[in-house]
């Protein structure tokens, strides 16, 4: 769910996004074009292409918490014009729920090489929650905003 902190002056949003880590894996070359959330969605959209053949996986899976399904690749043009023809079918879009989003421990993209084998590509770990953390989340919005808010007491912890 989106967080909210409302201070005298302002009403600041903190992603649903801030409570993962992003991990990249060394064998994919992969680009997150946006991570965002509007329509009740968490949204991650980009492309991937395999490092070591140097072309576009035979076909994408989505694990949500262990859950599998299938993930249609998605036609690039943009990418296909700015790099190679190769990578027309790159793309992918993650899209969940935020009560779905919510209830996740782990997302991760993998990929199927042409010759079967199949390898992680990008995960997304929710983070513990702790005190420090909460309170870090909200200076980095604060900051990002370029709020110069008096926060005082309505920091949600102490």
């Amino acid at each position: 769910m989106v967080t909210s902190l409302q201070t005298e002056n302002y009403q600041i949003f903190i992603s649903p996004m801030e409570r993962f880590d992003e991990i990249i894996y060394d064998e994919a070359n992969v680009v997150v074009d946006y991570k965002k959330h509007n329509d009740g969605q968490v949204v991650i959209f980009g492309w991937c292409t395999d490092k070591a053949s140097d072309k576009v996986f035979r076909s994408l899976e989505l694990h949500v918490d262990d859950v599998q399904q299938e993930l249609a690749p998605l036609e690039r043009k943009d990418v296909a014009a700015a790099t190679s023809e190769a990578y027309l079918m790159s793309g992918f879009s993650i899209a969940l729920s935020l009560e779905e989003f919510a209830e996740v421990e782990e997302i991760t993209l993998v990929g199927e090489r042409e010759d079967g084998t199949k390898i992680e590509i990008l995960s997304y770990v929710k983070k513990l929650l702790t005190k420090q953390y909460a309170f870090d989340i909200v200076i980095k919005s604060v900051v990002a905003n370029g709020i110069l808010a008096q926060l005082g007491e309505h920091l949600p912890y102490k």
